[in-house]
Parts: C-alpha cells; structure tokens; sequence
C-alpha cells in the first residue's frame, strides 16, 4: 500500500503556501523564523539587503524620507508576500527604509539563498513578479490619494488596510506614527482620530486604536482602499 504524502505545515506566507509542494520544501528548509518589534528597521534606505524577509504577521511600511527628517508611508506589507522587493530585482541595496509598524513574525533567509533559489524556481519568480506589478500598483495609487484626499479620507484608508493586513480590530499605532504614515500633521491627525471616535466607527485610547464600525470607516474611507485591497487579491488569486 502506497504511503500517503506529507504535507508540511502552512509557513502563514501565502506566497510562500502558493508554492507547488517540492519547492515549498525546499525553500521552507532555508528559512528561519525571526520576531518583529515595532520601530523595528527591517531594510535601512542605501544599505545592503543581506537577508529577504517574509511576513507571516504584523505590518510593514515602505517610508520615504526626506533630508530634513519628513517622511511618509509609500506601501504596506501584510503576510501576502516579501518585504525584500530590490533584492529580487537585482538591487544589492534598499532605496528605501522598511520599517516594523505593528509588531508580528517573518520568515528570514540570506539574499544569496534566495537569489539561488529564484534562480531554479519558475514558480516563485513568476509570483514575485506578480507582486512586484502590485506593489507599483499600491505606489501608484497612494501617491494620489496622499495628494488628493482628505486626512480623514487617508486614515480610514490607513485603518481599513492595516486591519486587512493583520486580521484583528485592534491596531496598536500611535499618533505620531499615523501621522508619519498618512503625511499629515499631528494635531490634525488627534482632530480628525477624535471625530471617528466620536462618530462611534472607532475607540482611540493611548498607544491603539480599535475598529467598532468596519462599514462605517468604510463609507468615510476615499476609493482608494478598494482600489488597493483590489489589487492584493488579484495577486492572491493569480497562481
């Protein structure tokens, strides 16, 4: 009688769980498992990427920094993927800074492994480069909105994507980091986080705030949230 195959456990990657079984072992052999802390510099902006990162919880943050210190969030990483984009691209070094927002776990290997590996699998280098159209298309597409919308309109965006991103209605951000993410102004982010809160859509306390009306955050959130949440899962389904 035949023995059944064994089938490893899911990684929490769902590009690395979209992989066909061999190369997903093969792969899942090279990795290890690393803690996320909040502030946590994953990729330092002009410095060599010495290891690829894939989340399997948490939240990232692509930041674009200026020379006199401002900054703004240009991308969002959840568990769909890699954090490590220029590596696969053939970058030796980050242009920009990756930064740990909500703090999680990933799976870790060196940049050489992983370029070797990409080297052999057709698979894996076809689904990073779905995911890099993604990401442009998620650069893209916050570059308007950052232009065109409102602050409310940006943070019920940023509130909506984030708890996508970690599957839970409590999101432990501060307001100087939303400040920072969303490119406005502290004061007007307390304004502004103050009137949902008042609205009932969500609780703000000190250091988190909580999701109460998802619908609600919705209405008041620009088209741009399902502008982006449409391409993550047109990456997600595409195999």
């Amino acid at each position: 009688m035949k023995k059944s195959e064994h089938h490893p456990a899911p990684s929490g990657n769902k590009l690395l769980d979209s992989l066909p079984q061999t190369e997903y072992k093969q792969i899942i052999s090279l990795l290890k498992p690393v803690e996320l802390k909040r502030g946590e510099i994953i990729h330092a902006a002009r410095h060599v990427i010495e290891h690829v990162y894939f989340p399997t919880s948490g939240l990232l943050s692509l930041v674009v920094s200026s020379g006199n210190g401002d900054a703004i969030e240009a991308a969002v990483y959840g568990n769909e993927a890699i954090v490590s984009l220029p590596a696969f691209l053939g970058a030796k070094s980050a242009a920009h800074q990756v930064e740990v927002r909500i703090p999680g776990a990933a799976l870790r290997m060196k940049t050489e492994d992983f370029k070797r590996f990409c080297g052999k699998s057709k698979k894996l280098s076809a689904r990073l480069c779905q995911y890099a159209n993604a990401v442009i298309a998620q650069l893209a597409q916050t570059a308007f909105c950052n232009r065109f919308h409102s602050v409310e309109e940006r943070m019920s965006r940023w509130w909506l994507t984030a708890q996508d991103g970690v599957h839970s209605d409590r999101l432990p951000v501060t307001r100087e980091i939303l400040a920072a993410m969303i490119g406005a102004r502290r004061p007007r982010v307390s304004t502004v986080l103050a009137r949902l809160n008042k609205a009932g859509l969500v609780r703000a306390r000190r250091g988190a705030v909580t999701i109460v009306d998802r619908q609600g955050l919705a209405k008041k959130s620009c088209e741009c949230y399902g502008t982006l949440r449409e391409q993550i899962d047109h990456f997600l389904n595409a195999q």
